[in-house]
């Protein structure tokens, strides 16, 4: 196998084993950082640096603030959408990555 592609199913592996809830509904009220150990930490990593090395760090995306709110709700590739929160908790917990 190539080095190349053994990198590929590695990652591939590691990845399958991320994931967030897209049920995930906290109360009102919750703050920025629980709704982010509690859905977001498992693949992000505590501090958004990534669980797996530079993989899924959230320290140098290129999103603005608007961006990773629309990217909550939306999901993307292996990013699940999160729509149970409300407007106000996705402009919280975007604030919050973004100062990560």
């Amino acid at each position: 196998m190539r080095k190349s592609s053994m990198i590929l199913a590695a990652g591939s592996l590691v990845l399958a084993g991320c994931g967030g809830e897209e049920s995930y509904a906290p109360e009102a009220g919750t703050a920025p950082e629980t709704m982010f150990e509690e859905a977001c930490s498992h693949c992000h990593g505590d501090q958004g640096k990534g669980k797996f090395g530079f993989l899924l760090s959230l320290q140098d995306t290129q999103l603005d603030e608007s961006g990773v709110g629309d990217m909550i709700q939306r999901g993307s590739g292996i990013m699940p959408s999160f729509p149970e929160l409300s407007d106000e908790q996705r402009q919280d917990l975007a604030a919050y990555v973004k100062k990560q």
